[in-house]
């Protein structure tokens, strides 16, 4: 598989590209755009659909709470976003797909001289996710990978929510203990009653922390024995955080190997979390190159993930985080193009001579009918050199400055 040494791309959805056929021909010509990294919005054929665990129905509330993750004390994580699951044909897939519509607007990209990459959906909606661990589950989402790998003349995978709710949800942290995942943990060596009685243990401990004392003692600073120490964690907790990320390891791996197999020059990759919060959504840096050729870190979403500042983003913590020594990192940035207002870019050529570059690419004008985009940048990464960057952005999105750390 040919490594990607520079790609500027943007996030657009088939109805923009279709709309506003000229915003991707004017962002090639003025700063270099080659790749559209555009939603799935067409239809599967009977033969995948046949795999959906819905069974070719929309499925009850009743059925659904069979198939999401279950929080340790039995209960669906969160049926709230059931409305949201019934729009769908099986995980991840819109039931109000138009082929035709999204085969012309990848042949509109292709004309263009644009390599089109897809973000399909996954597992997980925001707080809902389908079981990883259950077959039906597996084999749907394997199935579709490979469907969008090989029908659509597509140059790459780059899947969104492979992953465990959101860590800011926290009966996301505690699931899934259904009977499939009972399974799944034995066959891997995990003890689920050990590791649910631990679970419980802390959320007792939790409960049982004075407000106000901690308010005082997190003034002061806390690290992470203290936080051992004062809800007295056991070791099944972190065999249960182990669990989970070996699961989407292992899930992973078997979509990223039959995507090969069936297109061996289509890379498989999915977006992640900082490295101080990935292994709640369970994802394991360490392990990365095992189950995905590239990494989609979600700096888009800097109002959510800040370090001491909204406009702080710590690629270090994306990057250097994995431990990858030859998987290609993008690093995404979220652009606000409101109407009449300017947007920029911002980018960072994550490749060992050019950490000290900081390429702002110009600005485009924004048109309201467009709303948020995202741009992304990738090259090849040595992270065992041990470099990394801050890029600090600006309120407008129009200044930014690069920090050298690590040894030269």
């Amino acid at each position: 598989m040919a490594t990607i040494d520079w790609l500027t791309g943007i996030y657009l959805t088939t109805n923009q590209v279709l709309k506003y056929p000229d915003y991707v021909e004017r962002l090639r010509d003025e700063i270099g755009l080659n790749t559209v990294v555009m939603d799935f919005s067409g239809e599967l054929p009977k033969d995948v659909l046949a795999k959906s665990p819905y069974g070719g129905r929309v499925p009850t509330e009743e059925e659904l709470g069979e198939l999401v993750l279950r929080h340790f004390d039995g209960r669906p994580v969160d049926p709230r976003e059931y409305d949201r699951a019934q729009a769908l044909c099986g995980p991840g897939v819109s039931a109000t797909g138009d082929d035709e519509v999204f085969r012309q607007a990848v042949g509109q990209l292709k004309d263009a001289g644009l390599k089109v990459w897809t973000h399909g959906g996954a597992w997980t909606i925001r707080r809902l996710m389908f079981c990883p661990s259950r077959v039906d589950v597996r084999e749907w989402m394997e199935a579709v990978c490979v469907h969008w790998a090989t029908q659509y003349g597509l140059d790459a995978l780059d899947i969104t929510h492979f992953r465990y709710p959101m860590g800011s949800f926290p009966l996301g942290l505690f699931g899934c203990t259904c009977s499939s995942c009972r399974a799944t943990a034995g066959e891997m060596g995990y003890d689920m009653d050990a590791m649910v009685a631990d679970l419980s243990s802390a959320r007792e401990g939790l409960q049982n922390l004075d407000g106000t004392r901690l308010s005082e003692v997190l003034e002061l600073g806390i690290g992470f024995f203290d936080v051992i120490h004062a809800l007295g964690l056991r070791s099944g907790v972190l065999d249960w955080v182990r669990f989970r990320c070996d699961l989407v390891v292992r899930n992973l791996s078997r979509f990223k190997a039959a995507v090969h197999k069936a297109a061996p020059e289509t890379p498989f990759g999915t977006d992640t979390y900082p490295a101080s919060m990935a292994l709640t959504a369970g994802h394991d840096y360490l392990r990365w190159g095992e189950m995905a050729d590239f990494a989609s870190p979600l700096v888009s979403h800097h109002r959510s993930l800040r370090v001491s500042n909204e406009h702080e983003i710590d690629v270090l913590a994306y990057a250097v985080g994995a431990h990858l020594h030859h998987v290609q990192v993008a690093v995404i940035v979220q652009i606000e193009a409101a109407a009449g207002r300017a947007g920029g870019f911002l980018g960072v050529h994550p490749v060992l001579a050019g950490w000290d570059v900081l390429k702002h690419v110009g600005t485009i004008g924004g048109d309201g009918g467009l709303g948020h985009h995202h741009f992304v940048a990738v090259g090849q990464v040595h992270i065992a050199d041990g470099y990394g960057a801050v890029v600090e952005q600006g309120t407008t999105a129009q200044a930014a400055r690069v920090q050298r750390f690590g040894p030269r």
